[in-house]
């Protein structure tokens, strides 16, 4: 149950690790700030005395205090001997989880150390935590423990090294230390990643084994491995001598072509020295050549090496590592020019292009474990996420979810204030859009509904609720969510109400014992539907869990309330039509003023739309006047919207949402034809035009889709249907400029079946996590601020000020506020751009 911790960062977000954390404040401008005056108890013997010395002492006398209180106490050590001050408190289970949380901060005049030990009978254990207080610099040791129960807290002189025994002797003042002692319960555990390959939590502490409780890999030790009960995350590997674990190899481990992520914690010392420490390793070499990966720590960095073709590559990440538990992710996407991120302690630390190495990253060797103390090792075969990675690193000694036991069955139960599922187990009766006619079980937010929920002989159950969300704040908008508790592994979903064909608003898997919530800001009041259906690995369960068996019962919670906020824009957008404006206004642009003129024929302003107004096209289109920005000549660039499919018409014809073309150069952002669309896009560069199309296809109802173009990247075009990838392509053989002189169209050649909402254009190629965040704003959508991007020094006011910071930052600036055409780069473009918004901004 122990768990340590020595990032600075995580103490000051939540308390809940093991850090030293210096406090400049606690200096008091050069000498230590240790006032008594704070405290709450006082240690019970004065200076030179050893009343309290516990288990180090032959009568083992404890000073019972409780928790939380600070404590003043003095500490001494002369002569060959030293004090030693042991506390014993008791730790209540506050929210009857069976673990508490234990936090000792120790501020001291003296060097010393503090730790956190079982506190029934002496000799004790391995400590839970410890940490060293430098003189001056106060440190916290924080532990997950079992509660109810008892603990002591140690007070030590002494330094990282050991005791000390000398040079501290009683003085009138100088000997002071605060004890600040807290106790809460248990941080939250972050969620397993989905489709995690292997996880070695390294927690045995005898037996030789290391356990993959995910794909069953199971390590050998090798050497002499020390368990130690002081652990990141639990308990924990220390590698002594040239001890390490051997992993069998496996298909399973080898990232080959794909995506993948390794992911582990480890303790470092500055004091071992600058060699290298191999902290994971998967390489192969013959004669020469050698290939794999490798992710070490050398000169006190960390630094990751990897070679699938071409030349191996080295990449170093920076700070120098400080004293402590840190938490390390190395995730790459192999097809993305900066798809390669080495992460430390949640935060991106070092970028690098993995795209030189598109072979296998495969080979037939053992997965090599190492390091100076290892804990927490997961391989996944995809890239997290920034976000995963952070929630995973936040989450600190609580760790990642542990998966039930096969065979365990989460205690869901019916009864009470639930609201039975209104259909017998093995009957399917509610089964929604997934057969006609179509059945729903009508639900009224809030509510709570238990029921059955079965896969067996190849047949599954499927249970289908809809929901009346209302508009609660009376802006056209509401908050829909679920949350699913179940014995089994289900899937659930948000959806419109369109069947047989309903958009996916939000979806999340389930697993036993692992709740899922989804959630959803849509156009209120209106019904939408909820489904859940049993899922796992990717497809559905269709056996395993017998109707009315032990692992068959689910719960649904499900609320509604006012809408999510906005999203702020994502960097780089050029271009931004609400499409909020009344019939024959002019089409508001947000971002650079290039407004269009409203069409004539049948074109409709909707109050419909999906954030707040759309425009439902006929056969006419909205056409913008020219502007350079306009076009991404040979910049990445992005296009996205809203689109609304008719839901009962038969045909869909080929339309275009966004038209950049002039003559033989352009591109052209629309959907083909048929029952159900997909989504195209042409680029013409003056050398012969190309036209992709999406593998997805476009529901009917509101969608939200997008095109990202990375214009050097052979898998660089990638379609979006509802955050969802819908599709690849390549678009390098098109590498001209795409400029033209003609004017930008919006929604030419709809037939009346289809309306848009949100257009937006982007000069680079937005990331998924970036679409899906707009996806899940919702209806609630991207904030409309009023636009000055070129007010860099944001005082009102575009002058010779936003000029100098434009010119400091010349160059490549991805993502800096100085680039204002999104293209990555601070140019002469961006010169031009500021200079023609020179002036006060709009208000």
């Amino acid at each position: 149950m122990a768990r340590l911790s020595t990032d600075p960062w995580f103490v000051a977000a939540s308390l809940l690790l093991l850090s030293v954390v210096p406090s400049p404040a606690a200096l008091g401008g050069g000498g230590c700030l240790v006032d008594c005056e704070r405290s709450s108890a006082f240690e019970q013997e004065g200076c030179g005395e050893d009343l309290n010395g516990g288990c180090d002492s032959a009568a083992q006398v404890f000073q019972q205090v409780h928790c939380p209180t600070t404590i003043c106490g003095t500490l001494w050590a002369h002569g060959g001997a030293r004090d030693s001050d042991w506390y014993w408190i008791t730790v209540p289970d506050l929210n009857g989880d069976g673990t508490a949380t234990v936090h000792a901060t120790l501020r001291t005049n003296v060097p010393a150390n503090v730790r956190i030990v079982p506190g029934n009978e002496c000799p004790t254990g391995p400590p839970y935590a410890q940490v060293h207080a430098s003189q001056c610099l106060p440190a916290t040791a924080s532990a997950i423990v079992p509660a109810p129960g008892s603990y002591c807290v140690v007070v030590t002189p002494g330094t990282s090294g050991g005791a000390v025994l000398d040079g501290w002797p009683c003085l009138p003042s100088g000997n002071e230390y605060l004890l600040d002692l807290r106790c809460g319960p248990c941080p939250p555990c972050a969620p397993l990643p989905q489709d995690t390959a292997a996880w070695w939590p390294l927690d045995e502490l005898t037996g030789g084994l290391a356990h993959d409780i995910i794909g069953g890999h199971h390590g050998t030790w090798v050497g002499a491995p020390v368990p130690n009960r002081t652990g990141y995350v639990r308990s924990s590997m220390r590698m002594e001598s040239g001890s390490h674990i051997v992993v069998p190899h496996h298909p399973s481990l080898n990232p080959g072509t794909g995506d993948f992520t390794i992911m582990l914690t480890f303790w470092w010392d500055p004091g071992q020295g600058a060699e290298a420490r191999i902290l994971a390793d998967k390489t192969y070499q013959s004669f020469n050549v050698l290939w794999g990966y490798r992710l070490s720590v050398i000169s006190h960095q960390l630094t990751f090496w990897i070679q699938a073709s071409g030349p191996g590559q080295t990449v170093t990440a920076s700070p120098a590592l400080s004293e402590g538990w840190h938490h390390v992710a190395v995730t790459l996407d192999r097809d993305d020019p900066a798809g390669g991120v080495i992460s430390l302690n949640g935060f991106p630390v070092a970028t690098f292009d993995p795209t030189p190495h598109q072979g296998a990253l495969s080979t037939t060797e053992p997965l090599f474990l190492g390091g100076p103390c290892l804990d927490e090792v997961l391989i996944v075969p995809r890239a997290l996420s920034h976000a995963e990675v952070s929630t995973i690193a936040q989450a600190g000694p609580a760790g990642i979810c542990r998966p039930a036991p096969p065979g365990d069955a989460c205690t869901v139960t019916c009864g009470g204030q639930l609201t039975p599922e209104p259909e017998a187990c093995c009957e399917d009766t509610n089964r929604g859009c997934d057969l006609a006619p179509w059945i729903f079980t009508d639900a009224t937010l809030p509510v709570t509904y238990c029921g059955d929920l079965w896969a067996d002989g190849g047949l599954q159950d499927a249970d289908w609720y809809r929901v009346h969300v209302p508009d609660l704040s009376g802006d056209g908008r509401g908050m829909l969510e679920a949350t699913l508790t179940a014995d089994l592994p289900a899937r659930v979903r948000i959806r419109t109400d369109h069947c047989p064909v309903s958009s996916v608003l939000d979806e999340a898997l389930a697993g036993p014992c692992a709740p899922a919530t989804v959630s959803a800001c849509v156009p209120a009041p209106q019904t939408y539907l909820v489904s859940i259906r049993p899922w796992e690995n990717g497809q559905p369960l269709l056996d395993g869990f017998a109707c009315g068996g032990a692992r068959s019962t689910y719960r649904l919670d499900m609320n509604g309330g006012g809408p999510a906020p906005c999203l702020p824009p994502p960097p780089g957008l050029v271009a931004w039509w609400p499409m909020d404006d009344a019939q024959f206004t002019p089409l508001t642009e947000r971002v650079h003023g290039n407004h269009g003129t409203w069409p004539g024929g049948g074109a409709l302003s909707i109050p419909w739309g999906f954030v707040s107004r759309g425009v439902r096209f006929s056969t006419f289109d909205s056409i913008v006047a020219h502007d350079p920005i306009l076009s991404p000549g040979t910049d990445d660039f992005t296009v996205a919207l809203w689109l609304w499919l008719h839901p009962t018409a038969s045909l869909f014809y080929p339309a275009k949402f966004i038209l950049n073309h002039g003559g033989a150069v352009g591109y052209a952002f629309g959907c083909g034809g048929g029952t159900l669309p997909d989504l195209t896009l042409a680029m013409e560069d003056g050398s012969g035009w190309s036209q992709w199309h999406s593998t997805g296809l476009i529901p009917r109802g509101w969608s939200f889709v997008a095109v990202t173009v990375e214009r050097a990247n052979p898998v660089g075009g990638t379609f979006y249907i509802n955050g969802q990838h819908a599709g690849t392509f390549d678009p390098t053989g098109r590498p001209g400029a795409l400029v033209n002189t003609a004017a930008l169209r919006l929604g030419r050649d709809f037939n009346n079946t289809q309306a848009m909402d949100e257009v937006a254009i982007w000069h680079r190629a937005l990331t998924q996590q970036e679409i899906g965040d707009i996806f899940r704003a919702g209806a609630s959508g991207m904030c409309k601020v009023t636009p000055c991007p070129a007010d860099v020094d944001g005082d009102g006011d575009v002058g010779f000020s936003d000029l100098l910071l434009v010119l400091a930052a010349w160059g490549p600036c991805s993502g800096c506020p100085q680039d204002l055409n999104g293209d990555g780069t601070v140019d002469f473009q961006d010169v031009l751009i500021l200079l023609s918004a020179s002036g006060p901004c709009p208000p």
